[in-house]
């Protein structure tokens, strides 16, 4: 497991849902409503298919991991709204 940690794969699925909460806190911040947060969180997501792609993943295995980023950035949005 200790070796997984240099891989870039698992680097940009841990960072990118970060960065896409965080964009998605500043959209906020400067007034777009709650209910496009989702599809901020698709958009950045399907973005993600590229540096996945360039990290040697073919097309299929990229798409659902773009879709799990984007995802579980919604996921974790949502758990700061309810704790806060």
């Amino acid at each position: 497991m200790i070796e997984n940690l240099n891989d870039p794969t698992m680097f940009a699925l841990v960072i990118v849902p970060g960065i896409l909460i965080s964009f998605n806190a500043f959209l906020k911040n400067i007034g777009m409503p709650s209910k496009f947060a989702p599809l901020v969180n698709l958009i950045g997501g399907f973005l993600a298919i590229f540096p996945l792609r360039e990290l040697g993943l073919s097309w299929l295995p990229a798409i659902i991991g773009s879709l799990i980023i984007g995802l579980s950035a919604g996921g974790f949005y949502d758990l700061k709204k309810i704790a806060e």
